[in-house]
């Protein structure tokens, strides 16, 4: 058999926030899958919580869930802010020991090291950085 064929494909999920049209997920999803190429699949956020949400018990359990099952997480984000599922998911990889990256629209991929809370007048969320 095949060294190729022995190793197990990485399997990463696309941490885009809820609110992204389909066809920029689209977009995204085809950019990071050619830059990965076949050393990994990528799945999407939105697909893998129609896919499990139900079957993990509700969305909180999704999340805390997702860092179990991939071996990492793409951030498409040029500012760091994230939503609350994606922190929680950035915690999740980060205390496994699992890679998390935010990749801007250049394709520049910069590790994830801590996600902080932000709060202010017009800003409430989550900011992740190196």
């Amino acid at each position: 058999m095949s060294t190729a064929a022995t190793q197990s494909v990485l399997r990463f999920v696309l941490l885009h926030p809820k609110s992204m049209p389909d066809e920029s997920i689209a977009e995204w999803l085809a950019f990071v899958q050619r830059d990965v190429g076949e050393a990994a699949t990528v799945t999407t956020g939105r697909d893998d919580f129609m896919a499990n949400m139900k079957r993990c018990g509700g969305p909180m359990a999704w999340a805390r869930s997702v860092a179990e099952r991939f071996d990492g997480g793409i951030i498409p984000t040029s500012t760091g802010a994230v939503g609350r599922f994606t922190a929680d998911i950035c915690e999740g990889f980060l205390a496994r020991g699992k890679p998390v990256s935010q990749v801007d629209a250049r394709g520049v991929a910069t590790r994830v090291g801590r996600i902080t809370r932000t709060t202010g007048k017009s800003v409430d969320g989550w900011t992740v950085s190196p």
